[in-house]
């Protein structure tokens, strides 16, 4: 039995057809996963050096308390708003009438890269007296086109421990000893 060269070339037609089709389908697939690990790289420089709002306690000596929020981006942030939960905020009140914080809280500033905010919360002796110490604190912020919110609790009561020792003095919570 003699093979017709017209199958013989039909079968290697077909043969060279599935395998374009499998070769373009495997091209496809990678060129796929490269353009998902091109973008993915772009969103991770992006949110590498945007700008980024941390929320912290600190204080400037042993009997204030203040709130801060450092810009530790790249960036600047734009268009930053702080707020405070109302219990937080109607404690305060209570025992300060006049507080600087409620000037922050209805403000709208910019925070450049490596710019630090010091929000004034009030002394310890203030804070003492307040009825609820937890502050619930939201930072919202723009960086670039996107829009971003951070958040922390910081419980002004725990801090009641802080010391600061300096030239033989010691300083805990308005009280010195030499």
């Amino acid at each position: 039995m003699t093979l017709d060269p017209n199958w013989v070339l039909v079968g290697v037609t077909t043969v060279y057809t599935f395998a374009t089709i499998a070769i373009c389908w495997a091209n496809w697939r990678s060129a796929s996963a490269a353009k998902g690990q091109a973008e993915e790289m772009i969103r991770q420089y992006r949110d590498s050096k945007r700008a980024r709002i941390a929320i912290r306690f600190d204080k400037k000596c042993a009997v204030d308390r203040n709130i801060v929020l450092k810009n530790v981006g790249k960036e600047d942030a734009d268009e930053v708003t702080l707020s405070i939960n109302n219990e937080f905020i109607e404690a305060l009140q209570a025992v300060w009438p006049d507080n600087l914080l409620k000037i922050g809280i209805s403000s709208t500033i910019h925070i450049a890269a490596g710019q630090e905010f010091w929000f004034f919360v009030g002394f310890v002796s203030m804070i003492g007296k307040m009825a609820v110490t937890k502050a619930n604190v939201k930072v919202s912020y723009r960086a670039g086109r996107e829009c971003y919110e951070e958040t922390a609790t910081i419980d002004f009561s725990q801090y009641n421990f802080i010391s600061e020792i300096s030239n033989k003095t010691v300083s805990a919570n308005g009280h010195h000893w030499v």
